[in-house]
């Protein structure tokens, strides 16, 4: 057998089989990720739901004796939610991409109970717990596959056609590489080698191969950069979807906490200031009720561009749920805080509203801290909540820095 013949069988079954392997395990680690992402998002969602029917009645016994879980659900689900997609995106609500288990510590399934009456001990391990007054009252157990809405399946139809086209790519270049390899093999392996060995010099997601040569292993080089490339950006586009909203292109909740804790962590090392801000719409649901949702949409979307243009690049800011919306201010003061803060409750109070629907007036609230002896970024969210919260009993549309203002 002629050693072209045989280069080029063994390249293709080299070149194919390794591409294969490459392209499944790394769409098996990029969906088990995104599922992963996808799963936490749902359980927030979920919690909401759980912790308002908890709220409501004072407990988890009272609640059932009271109404049906799924029932609460339905009827108060545009009081959880009350901030649905626009009609060109991806709708969550209704269509939940995980269902969920709700269990009691004891391990009595509580929704829907009927097949499953009570879960082993390892399943209630590593349910998530949901808490009523800084206790577990319940935990939820996620079930079945998750089901992705269109926009999910857009990005992971991204990352498919670019596996394919890879190792398409890659077993043709393999067949070639075989034919004209004969005449330079020693000289063509040194150059590739050498290239392959300046990988390492290249984080994960940023192998780039240099080769300027125009031979076969030249084409496997290019193939490779161009699969790779392709690989990076719908890596790049899920990452994105996975910790961005939607809606305001604003961080999500889940990230602004990864965010907060780094933030916290470095100004306790560094002795630095850091201070919170929660910032709540004011009688947003009357928005959506007389204005309609797609009105409250736009609202949302605009608050978001006004709060990312008036901020500092080291500062971080999300949509924190709803209508509420979240800030940190890294080595900032109370002081230099409230003053960047009253500066965009008045660019919001005085923006033209009208521009969006006739009538239309938006006021934000706003509560902040930067006590850093609480020793814990979550308890600096909440102190600013309950500043919020007193902000709103006193007539809204103002910022409080103390509960005792």
């Amino acid at each position: 057998m002629r050693i072209r013949l045989k280069l080029v069988i063994a390249f293709l079954f080299t070149g194919l089989s390794g591409a294969i392997i490459v392209a499944g395990l790394a769409y098996w680690l990029i969906i088990r990720d995104f599922s992963a992402s996808v799963e936490e998002q749902a359980f927030s969602n979920f919690k909401l739901d759980v912790q308002h029917y908890l709220k409501t009645y004072g407990g988890l016994q009272q609640a059932l004796d009271s109404e049906p879980f799924h029932l609460f659900v339905h009827r108060t689900r545009a009081q959880v939610h009350p901030l649905p997609k626009p009609p060109h995106s991806p709708q969550r609500i209704g269509t939940p991409p995980f269902k969920f288990l709700l269990i009691k510590p004891s391990g009595e399934v509580v929704n829907p109970g009927e097949a499953i009456p009570k879960v082993s001990e390892k399943t209630l391990k590593n349910a998530y717990p949901i808490e009523l007054n800084g206790e577990i009252a319940v935990y939820a157990s996620p079930i079945g596959k998750p089901i992705y809405n269109s926009q999910d399946l857009v990005y992971i139809e991204a990352v498919k056609h670019a596996l394919i086209t890879g190792v398409i790519v890659a077993s043709v270049i393999a067949i070639l590489l075989g034919f004209f390899l004969g005449n330079s093999l020693t000289r063509s392996l040194k150059r590739l080698t050498g290239s392959i060995k300046s990988m390492q010099k290249y984080k994960e997601g940023h192998f780039f191969v240099s080769n300027s040569s125009n031979d076969e292993i030249g084409d496997v080089t290019r193939a490779f950069n161009q699969m790779n490339k392709e690989l990076s950006k719908a890596h790049r586009e899920l990452r994105e979807l996975s910790i961005k909203d939607e809606l305001t292109g604003l961080y999500n909740r889940r990230h602004f906490e990864e965010q907060a804790q780094k933030a916290f962590d470095q100004a306790i090392r560094y002795n630095t200031p850091l201070t919170v801000m929660i910032g709540d719409l004011d009688h947003f649901k009357r928005v959506n009720d007389s204005f309609s949702h797609t009105v409250g949409d736009q609202v949302l979307e605009k608050i978001g561009m006004i709060l990312a243009c008036n901020i500092r690049k080291s500062d971080i800011v999300a949509r924190y749920g709803g209508e509420e919306f979240a800030i940190v201010f890294p080595n900032t003061s109370l002081d230099q805080a409230i003053t960047s803060c009253e500066n965009l409750r008045k660019i919001i109070q005085n923006y033209d509203w009208s521009s969006l629907a006739t009538n239309l007036f938006v006021t934000m609230s706003m509560g902040v801290c930067s006590d850093l002896s609480t020793q814990s970024i979550e308890k600096m969210i909440h102190i600013a909540d309950q500043n919020l919260l007193v902000a709103k009993q006193c007539g809204r549309n103002q910022l409080m820095d103390s509960l005792l203002n």
